[in-house]
């Protein structure tokens, strides 16, 4: 069975106070959220719905880029 790419949940945003709204999940954990983060007419007490998704793309970008500085770093250690 292939795993899931995408988690979606739901958040109320409690209040914004000082550049952040403060968002409370289902389970009662908080988050603190950027503004800019946040849809521009969001307002306290409204329902979120919040997805994140992992981009397979950038993930095998960035793995690819460090494993090229690792394979640099190390050929640079041998030669010293």
């Amino acid at each position: 069975m292939k795993e899931s790419r995408l988690s979606r949940f739901r958040a109320t945003l409690d209040r914004i106070e000082q550049g952040y709204g403060v968002l409370y999940l289902e389970d009662r954990d908080k988050i603190d959220l950027a503004l800019r983060y946040l849809p521009p007419a969001a307002r306290a007490g409204d329902s979120l719905i919040i997805t994140i998704e992992i981009d397979e793309s950038e993930t095998s970008r960035r793995r690819s880029s460090i494993e090229r500085l690792q394979r640099e770093l190390l050929e640079r250690s041998k030669r010293r």
